[in-house]
Parts: structure tokens; C-alpha cells; sequence
């Protein structure tokens, strides 16, 4: 949500920086700033409410469950979530290399 509103508002210097164009859609939404970040903001805020709702925060790869709160009941630390993507990218390697 925040980058959304960082780049409705501060936009122009960051495409400068990264010495690329301005993008055509980015031109609507510059000459309506306050509108997106109010859209940004409530959107993002009812997206968030219906997720801490529901107790549900599921962490899949390629379709198979990385982590899932509702059966470890509890959040998952960073490392954690880096670690289980981490092996998870490294067995879909292994699969693609031994099909190949």
C-alpha cells in the first residue's frame, strides 16, 4: 500500500532515477494523485481486515503449501519463510532435472 502511494505521489523521480521513460498509464493516474492514494488506501486496508479476518495466511510454491498458520497456528518468522522457499525452489530444480 505504501509503495503504491509512494509511487502515485514521488513517481516522476523515480522513473528519472532509473533513467527510464514515464509510462502512459502513469500519466492518469499523476493528474489524479489523491484519488488513487484514497483508492490505495481503503482498498489495501479492506483487503488487509479480510485476511487478519479469516486467521489465514497461506505461503504456497508452485502450487504446494509452504507454510500454512491455520495448521502451525501462529505466524511464520522471516527465516523461516525464506528457508522453506528455499528448499522448495531448490526440489522443483531437482524434479525439472530429472524430467529433462
Amino acid at each position: 500500500m505504501y509503495a503504491g502511494m509512494a509511487m502515485t505521489h514521488f513517481g516522476n523521480q523515480v522513473f528519472s532515477a532509473l533513467q527510464v521513460p514515464v509510462p502512459e498509464f502513469y500519466r492518469g493516474i499523476e493528474e489524479k494523485k489523491m484519488v488513487v492514494s484514497m483508492g490505495l488506501f481503503f482498498v489495501c486496508n479492506t483487503i488487509k481486515q479480510n485476511l487478519l479476518s479469516t486467521g489465514a495466511f497461506e505461503v504456497y510454491y508452485d502450487g504446494a503449501p509452504i507454510f500454512s498458520k491455520l495448521e502451525a497456528h501462529r505466524m511464520p518468522t522471516g527465516d523461516e519463510l525464506v528457508k522453506s522457499l528455499e528448499a522448495a525452489v531448490k526440489k522443483r530444480e531437482a524434479q525439472k532435472k530429472k524430467h529433462a
